[in-house]
C-alpha cells in the first residue's frame, strides 16, 4: 500500500510523525516539574501561595526543549508576525477570552488587593501554558495527525480538540485532602478558553494572541474581586 502524503497551505507535505507518546511524555514531564514544590516544600517561595517555582520549573523545561528542536522553534509561533489576514479572528478570540474572564470575575467574592497575586496572574500561567500546550504540545500533536503546525489557516482538528479537553481535565481535577475532586464546570470553561486559544494560534500563526487571550482571562477573573473589595 502507497504511503500517504499529506499536503498543507505552504505547498509541503507533511508525513504523520510516528512518535505518539512523545507529547503524553512532555506534559506528564511539565506537570512533574510544576508539582514539584509540593513534594519538596522547600522549594517554594516563602511568603506567596502561588506555585512560582512550579511554574519556573515548567517554563525553564519548556525552553530547554525549545533550544534543543530547531523544529519546534520553527513551528510553535514562536514570531512576531500575525497570518495575512488572521487579525479579525484573533482579536474576536481575545474579546471572547476577556469577556468571560469578566464574567468569571464577577462570579467570584470579593478580596484584598494582592500584588503577588496579579503579577503571578499576568504572568507565570500564561509562559507556561501557553508554550507548553498551544506551542510545543500543539505542534507535536499536529504533525502527529499529518498536518503542518504554521499552517495559519482557520481551522480546528483533532489535535486541537484533545489537547483542549487536557487542559480542561488538568484544571478541573483537583486534590484536596487527600480526595479526587472534579469540577463539571470548570472542565467545560476552561476547555472552552483552551479551543479558542488554540483557534488564534493555528490561524495567526502566533503564540502572541493566545498568550495576550491567556493573560486578559486571568487578569480579568483575578482584579474584579479586588475592585470590589
Amino acid at each position: 500500500m502507497q504511503k500517504p502524503n499529506f499536503t498543507v497551505a505552504s505547498g509541503k507535505q507533511v508525513e504523520p510523525h510516528p512518535q505518539r507518546g512523545l507529547v503524553a511524555f512532555f506534559l506528564i514531564v511539565n506537570f512533574f516539574l510544576l508539582i514539584l514544590p509540593d513534594i519538596v516544600p522547600g522549594l517554594r517561595i516563602p511568603g506567596s501561595p502561588w506555585n512560582w517555582a512550579g511554574k519556573i520549573f515548567a517554563i525553564t523545561f519548556s525552553c530547554l526543549l525549545l533550544a534543543w528542536s530547531p523544529w519546534l522553534r520553527r513551528n510553535i509561533g514562536l514570531r512576531w508576525r500575525q497570518a495575512q489576514g488572521s487579525i479579525p479572528v484573533s482579536l474576536f478570540c481575545f474579546a471572547v477570552c476577556l469577556g468571560a474572564g469578566i464574567y468569571m470575575g464577577l462570579r467570584e467574592s470579593p478580596m484584598a488587593f494582592s500584588r503577588d497575586t496579579l503579577l503571578f496572574q499576568l504572568f507565570m500561567p500564561t509562559l507556561d501554558e501557553e508554550l507548553a500546550f498551544r506551542g510545543i504540545a500543539l505542534a507535536m500533536q499536529e504533525r502527529t495527525y499529518g498536518q503542518s503546525p504554521m499552517s495559519c489557516r482557520l481551522r480546528y482538528g483533532w489535535a486541537a480538540f484533545v489537547l483542549s479537553l487536557v487542559f480542561g481535565l488538568c484544571h478541573a481535577i483537583s486534590f484536596e485532602q487527600g480526595h479526587i475532586e472534579f469540577s463539571l464546570l470548570v472542565l467545560v470553561e476552561i476547555f472552552g478558553f483552551a479551543s479558542v486559544a488554540t483557534i488564534a494560534r493555528t490561524r495567526s500563526g502566533s503564540l502572541l494572541w493566545p498568550m495576550l487571550c491567556h493573560s486578559g482571562w486571568n487578569v480579568a477573573f483575578s482584579t474584579l474581586p479586588m475592585i470590589r473589595h
